[in-house]
């Protein structure tokens, strides 16, 4: 129960700092999906987070630096983020988002790896999204949100697009087509925000 309250709290805390609007949220399919989004802000997470119910907080990865400090690394643990070392191949991570998607919650990954204010398409998105999408076989959904929130008090949109089957033919795909693929989502990432006539310099 006091899980619950906590949330309702910090729940309404966060939309009384951001106006946030949501379009496009029933595109979200049942069961695991892979979320990419795109990503100018640390406060990317919680919007996705704050609009799911407690028991259906998507998992998301993050840098392990962010677990250094221990107050922070409970509150991350309780949202459901898990730490990755972006150094090296972090086994444990890919693992943990497998059984993740395979227990059919939500993963929700960054492709771009970091935080980015203006894209223009020319950014490497990382393939680890679609490796995972087609090893477990739950669809990616793109996701677009306001970018440069510097400041709280600010009008957010969150838009959700229609899910992506990954279909490689039925062979065995390669690191340089996982990456076109991600290419390819990052590219309906970017059309989500340019149809809501916000576009990634909002």
């Amino acid at each position: 129960m006091g899980l619950k309250i906590a949330h309702f709290l910090a729940r309404l805390v966060w939309r009384a700092l951001y106006f946030t609007k949501y379009v496009g949220a029933d595109n979200m399919p049942e069961g695991g999906a892979v979320l990419c989004a795109n990503h100018t802000s640390l406060a990317d997470p919680f919007f996705i987070l704050f609009r799911a119910k407690i028991g259906e907080f998507p998992y998301t990865i993050a840098k392990k630096e962010l677990f250094q400090n221990k107050i922070l690394a409970k509150f991350l643990t309780w949202a459901h983020v898990f730490p990755v070392d972006r150094g090296k191949a972090d086994l444990r991570a890919i693992r943990k988002s497998l059984e993740v998607l395979r227990a059919g919650h939500k993963l929700l990954i960054f492709p771009e790896g970091r935080r980015v204010d203006a894209p223009t398409g020319d950014e490497d998105a990382k393939s680890g999204a679609a490796m995972f999408a087609h090893k477990v076989g739950v669809p990616i959904v793109p996701i677009y949100m306001t970018a440069r929130r510097k400041l709280p008090f600010r009008r957010v949109t969150v838009v959700y697009g229609e899910p992506i089957y990954l279909d490689f033919g039925g062979g065995k795909p390669t690191q340089e087509m996982y990456t076109r693929e991600m290419d390819s989502v990052m590219d309906k990432v970017r059309e989500l925000g340019i149809k809501r006539g916000k576009g990634y310099d909002t």
